[in-house]
């Protein structure tokens, strides 16, 4: 891949079969290359897979929760990574951008999302939010899961529970796990990851490995 970098930042990512290799262009020369672990992409992988099985009517809540975990894991890790780059290498000084990262890294990846977003140049991004706000909640409960039961009928004759054995609905936490329910947190996740991207794009230009595409570049 070729790449002119003019009076901008650039980063140039190469996945590998584990992990990730980047490197940061500065006035068209290579400033650095590191590798990472990558988990974000591993989060992703499994946020996928889970999701095109999720929105089948046969599907086991198993594939809701992994849609919701790892999609969340994905979309907070994304959020981690893209908030500290647009705050350690945007903002001058750098020793500012460095504190504000310090100070908003331990607060939630909504909280995160939100001040990501006062970054953004265009749109109203509140839905976007709201909805991962549901979504993240579910996460939540998942993570600290405590089990409660819901009364669904009151006393009743044994032939009669026999008899609507088959009819109770399921409680109100698997609904939300199984379709139609699951695909509006799949979206959720999928909008608020795009989201992301086009804010720090706004910024940075980022050069995918095969891409020629040159944001920002000189001629």
């Amino acid at each position: 891949m070729r790449a002119r970098v003019a009076k901008r930042k650039a980063w140039c990512e190469s996945h590998m079969q584990n992990g990730k290799l980047e490197v940061k262009f500065k006035d068209g020369e290579i400033v650095g290359v590191s590798v990472g672990a990558a988990s974000d992409e591993v989060y992703k992988r499994m946020f996928d897979s889970a999701r095109l099985e999720a929105e089948k009517a046969s599907a086991p809540i198993e594939c809701g929760i992994t849609v919701v975990i790892f999609g969340c894991f994905w979309l907070e890790a994304a959020c981690n990574r893209n908030l500290e780059k647009l705050l350690t290498e945007i903002v001058n000084p750098p020793s500012v951008g460095s504190v504000l990262w310090r100070t908003v890294e331990r607060r939630s990846t909504i909280e995160k999302l939100e001040v990501l977003i006062s970054f953004s140049k265009h749109g109203d991004h509140r839905a976007t939010v709201s909805d991962l706000k549901g979504t993240f909640r579910l996460r939540n409960r998942l993570a600290h899961f405590k089990d409660e039961q819901t009364s669904v009928e009151e006393a009743m004759e044994h032939y009669e529970f026999v008899r609507k054995l088959s009819e109770f609905p399921d409680h109100e936490l698997v609904r939300e796990l199984r379709i139609p329910r699951i695909k509006s947190h799949t979206n959720a996740i999928l909008a608020g990851k795009s989201l992301l991207e086009q804010i720090f794009e706004q910024y940075v230009p980022v050069f995918k490995e095969g891409s020629d595409s040159h944001a920002g570049t000189s001629p």
